[in-house]
């Protein structure tokens, strides 16, 4: 037998399957997508590999952005956020440039 056209050895591994997957692998060995179901099944778990690596990654950068943000120091309020956001304290530039009322 080849799978994904290279000689392998193979063992016969016996599986039960839900009539709509077993449907869903007949179609796709019908539409000549696949040549046997092994193959679909294959391909159905190199795309459960994938998934689950990219899942993994994305977990991982999570972690790392959750790990930043905890050692970043003391936490600010939403609120305090928000209200910088919309109030921008002045550049010392255009303060330094405004003319004294002490005067």
């Amino acid at each position: 037998m080849t799978l994904a056209g290279s000689p392998v050895s193979v063992r016969i591994m016996k599986i039960m399957l839900t009539p709509e997957i077993q449907k869903l692998v007949e179609e796709k060995v019908a539409s000549g997508e696949y040549p046997t179901p092994a193959d679909v099944l294959e391909a159905a778990l190199h795309l459960l590999e994938e998934r689950d690596r990219v899942y993994r990654t994305r977990l991982d950068d999570l972690r790392a952005e959750i790990r930043k943000g905890l050692e970043s120091g003391d936490p600010i309020p939403a609120e305090t956020v928000q209200w910088r956001a919309r109030h921008p304290a002045p550049l010392l530039s255009q303060t330094a440039r405004r003319p004294s009322t002490q005067d």
